[in-house]
Order: structure tokens, then C-alpha cells, then sequence
């Protein structure tokens, strides 16, 4: 995944109202970073994402409910997944507690949110 192909995927979800900030527009510090708005049911929210080969590459979005998570996570692997391809998450609190990223199998919004919660209250 490259802040290209991400662009390209949130510009068809969102129109030209999409935002996206690379390092060159003043955004993060890292060449291969990019931070992004995303935009459900008329409420904005922040994220970042990384184009890094390896443990780094990916797309997270800030300070949301599991359903804005859900909803966000569906439409990352409907938009930026390839067929066969797979996606695994985590939360901050998780990460802060040493535990690791846990691979979706579910690619509907309403089964990612069970997925979510039933990982936030493990926690």
C-alpha cells in the first residue's frame, strides 16, 4: 500500500472532499507516512497511515467506537485488500499491553464490530 493508492481509494469513497497530508504537505516526519480524514454518516475522523514494507505498513484511525472502526476496517479491505489478501488489528491499550495484533477474518461491518468489542473487553 502506497499514500497513492490510498489517495486513490478514499478519493473514490469520498469525492474531492477527501484529506489526506503527506510529508511533503507539512504532514508526519516519516517520508512514508501520510495522515487522512475519514468521513462516516456526516462525522469526520482522523487517521495515519504508513507505506512501509514490512511491520509498519498499514492505515489506523484515532479515538473512535467500534463501529466507526468497523465501518473503517470493511471498507479498507473491500478498497485496498487484494482478493486473498488479509488485514490484522490492534488498539493502543492492547499494543501498550504487550498483546499482538489479531488477523479479521470477517470482512462485514457488522461482524468486525463483535470482533472489536469482544476485543476491547478482553482487555
Amino acid at each position: 500500500m502506497t499514500a497513492d493508492s490510498f489517495l486513490h481509494a478514499l478519493r473514490r469513497r469520498q469525492g474531492e472532499e477527501m484529506e489526506i497530508y503527506t510529508h511533503a504537505d507539512g504532514g508526519p516526519s516519516d517520508e512514508h507516512g501520510w495522515w487522512f480524514g475519514f468521513t462516516l454518516d456526516d462525522q469526520a475522523h482522523d487517521g495515519a497511515g504508513s507505506g512501509c514494507r514490512g511491520d509498519n505498513e498499514g492505515v489506523s484511525i484515532f479515538n473512535t467506537t467500534a463501529t466507526v472502526a468497523a465501518h473503517f476496517a470493511a471498507w479498507v479491505l473491500q478498497a485496498l485488500v487484494p482478493p486473498g489478501g488479509g488485514a490484522d488489528f490492534n488498539t493502543r491499550a492492547a499494543m501498550e499491553a504487550g498483546l499482538p495484533d489479531e488477523v479479521l477474518t470477517h470482512h462485514a461491518a457488522a461482524e468486525l464490530e463483535t470482533v472489536f468489542r469482544e476485543h476491547l473487553a478482553d482487555l
